[in-house]
């Protein structure tokens, strides 16, 4: 080794034979202490990549990497990526306005509208999933892995913040680390920006929900910046504005498929649709879900085009 170190005639053949035995063997270049301390810190906090399963890779999106994965995201919309399932997590619902029924089974479109609209102007959202699929329902890929993307937010602060008990511990239970959240999320006034400057919220695109009228009402408020309008008409408008006419809900849907109720859970089981990769209540797996439960719904009960009846409208705020 010294001689290889030291010989200039020797010196770049070792270099080459090194590098090409780290090749045969998949060995790692040595990372510097500073480096490799912190790949270790994010690695046991889950800031790094998850390991796919099912040939599916769930992509962790914290502050550090937005800007990468929006380049990421605009990539595979350039290949024609287009339809977009969206899923999020907030803090639940603690907000019932004055005179609205509490059984929200016998509550009117107005009513379910405020108590939309009371709950994300004073909550915060948690995390965003988004899974891009083409228009035939396969979903978008990055290298030889299907991805989806997770986006973990900063403004929840579990000690301040008004929030359900019972659905921030459902979501701690679910591997959501608030702390983390806090120190290492997004700030939601950068990502309604990288939303905006990438194209992900456009009319040229179609989107797809489940029970999908807050899941649209939090990417709007990081959009818009200010709280929702006071009439459920207007609020559809800005959903027609900022994405477009062909926006399909899932859950209103399926009250038109005979033999559908139910959450997304339900109704994928239902339907022979299984979870391919990460835990319910999360928001990038139930994204997932979601596009291959849509998928397998338009197959079964209708004929392609026949569904495009349902765009623009979502549960609970059809008039």
């Amino acid at each position: 080794m010294e001689i290889c170190e030291n010989h200039p005639k020797l010196r770049n053949r070792c270099a080459h034979s090194r590098a090409a035995a780290a090749r045969r063997h998949h060995i790692r270049p040595c990372l510097p202490p500073r480096l490799l301390k912190l790949k270790q810190q994010q690695r046991k906090q889950g800031l790094l990549r998850q390991i796919p399963k099912h040939g599916v890779e769930i992509r962790q999106v914290w502050s550090h990497n937005l800007e990468v994965e929006f380049l990421n995201i605009l990539s595979v919309m350039r290949r024609g990526y287009n339809v977009v399932a969206l899923d999020t997590e907030f803090p639940g619902t603690p907000f019932l306005p004055p005179g609205v029924d509490p059984d929200y089974r016998r509550r009117s479109v107005p009513e379910h509208y405020e108590v939309l609209r009371a709950n994300v102007d004073r909550t915060k959202i948690i995390q965003a999933g988004v899974t891009l699929t083409d228009e035939f329902g396969n979903v978008a890929e990055l290298g030889n892995m299907r991805i989806v993307w997770e986006f973990n937010f900063s403004d929840f602060d579990i000690d301040l913040d008004e929030h359900s008990a019972e659905s921030v511990d459902l979501l701690a239970r679910q591997g959501i680390d608030f702390r983390l959240l806090k120190t290492h999320g997004i700030d939601s006034a950068r990502f309604g920006h990288m939303m905006l400057a990438t194209g992900l919220v456009g009319r040229s695109r179609a989107w797809v929900t489940f029970q999908g009228g807050v899941d649209l009402a939090y990417l709007l408020k990081m959009v818009m910046k200010c709280p929702m309008p006071g009439e459920v008409g207007h609020f559809m408008g800005w959903v027609q504005y900022y994405f477009g006419r062909n926006v399909f809900d899932v859950k209103h849907i399926m009250t038109h498929c005979c033999g559908l109720y139910g959450g997304l859970e339900r109704v994928a089981e239902m339907v022979k649709v299984e979870r391919e990769a990460g835990e319910s209540h999360r928001a990038g797996s139930d994204s997932l879900l979601i596009a291959m439960v849509f998928k397998r719904v338009v197959e079964v009960y209708f004929g392609g085009p026949e569904v495009l009846r349902f765009r623009g409208k979502l549960h609970n705020y059809v008039q």
